[in-house]
């Protein structure tokens, strides 16, 4: 699931094997898009909202155009599911992931491949760009979070991230951070610029199964097999002394002290529930499916920490210091969520419609971007 880059739309996958582009309002309202022979893993925009890439259990990645209501390409190379796929901030590049325990780089216009790295031992479930377009990153069963260099073709970093298989990254808007969830759980902030966890975040009530920074950063999402979908305050801008994100790490501010309310980090802001307004679900409830029959979500709270310390080697070609497998990330603060307030929510289905419209893909316009 996917808003476009404006918020206009709204792109969903599901193992229907179809994708559906929604109008984010009451009626809901949604186009159906068909070409995939097998379920749909992963659906998300171009920055210019013109195209979408779809992931797919046939092996292959499509890229679609919205303007011209067509389909574009395929992108055959993956010898097993494709499990994520994501463009560059140009759109002119698309990077996909797999259980061949491959990440592909594509040249879109070309529809080629021109790159494959294939250090990881377990299938990829995960991909992203770097804001600057220069590396990519990757979450795998293998427990670890990856990013390569495109320009060198080399691994720059390697974490062993999570303690089950790693379900989501992303990176925040000044490309210092990187955001990924696990299966155990947890939620962790990486920062790229020293080679080190910067948190670990526990809230769900199970897997994490996805967990994204919001566009501008200040905030992020995720979603678990708890049913729950939160909301929380990134406030990683306290890590550069108040400065703007991005423009650089004040060493001397990344220790500070935990207690101060102005920079704690641990709660969610908001969260949602489909089923409940109170208490956390239990560890037993089915998980969220990828069907389209429903479209649910609910709210979540948060604040922030400092680091801890590391000496990893330099890496080539970045201002990310390079974290080789046989080195060990500093372990970061780590936060247990406690208290929450569950807010209330029926207004928030009501407004859904509790239902999807389903229209011809064929024959139906795709809506415009406003």
């Amino acid at each position: 699931l996917q808003y476009s880059p404006s918020g206009h739309l709204v792109a969903s996958a599901s193992a229907d094997r179809t994708v559906r582009l929604w109008l984010p309002s009451a009626k809901g309202e949604s186009v159906c898009i068909k070409g995939h022979t097998g379920g749909v893993r992963s659906v998300s925009f171009s920055k210019d909202c013109k195209r979408v890439i779809t992931a797919s259990d046939d092996k292959t990645c499509k890229v679609w155009s919205l303007p011209s209501k067509k389909f574009v390409c395929s992108l055959n190379g993956h010898s097993n599911w494709v499990r994520s796929a994501k463009f560059s901030p140009d759109s002119r590049l698309a990077v996909s992931g797999g259980d061949d325990k491959s990440v592909r780089i594509w040249d879109v216009d070309r529809h080629t491949q021109i790159g494959s790295y294939t250090d990881h031992e377990a299938g990829v479930n995960a991909v992203a760009f770097h804001p600057d377009g220069t590396c990519v990153a990757a979450g795998s069963a293998d427990r670890t979070v990856k990013l390569w260099d495109l320009r060198s073709n080399a691994l720059l970093q390697h974490y062993p991230a999570h303690g089950d298989c790693v379900t989501s990254v992303s990176f925040h808007s000044s490309g210092n951070y990187a955001l990924s969830s696990g299966m155990e759980g947890s939620l962790k902030i990486w920062d790229l610029r020293e080679g080190q966890l910067l948190y670990t975040l526990h809230g769900h009530q199970g897997a994490a199964t996805t967990s994204c920074f919001a566009p501008e950063g200040g905030y992020f999402g995720s979603g678990g097999e708890d049913k729950m979908v939160m909301v929380w305050k990134s406030s990683l801008e306290r890590i550069v002394g108040g400065s703007a994100v991005g423009s650089g790490i004040n060493q001397g501010e990344r220790n500070v002290n935990p207690s101060k309310k102005q920079v704690r980090m641990g709660q969610p802001l908001s969260y949602y529930s489909p089923r409940r307004k109170a208490g956390p679900s239990s560890a037993n409830d089915a998980s969220v499916n990828s069907t389209h029959t429903s479209a649910r979500t609910a709210l979540a709270n948060t604040t922030r920490a400092g680091g801890g310390t590391g000496t990893p080697a330099k890496g080539q070609g970045s201002p990310f210091r390079g974290l080789l497998p046989n080195q060990q990330p500093a372990t970061g603060k780590e936060f247990v969520l406690e208290e929450l307030t569950y807010g209330d929510v029926g207004d928030a289905e009501d407004s859904m419609g509790g239902h999807s419209v389903s229209l011809s893909g064929s024959k139906t316009p795709i809506p415009k971007e406003q």
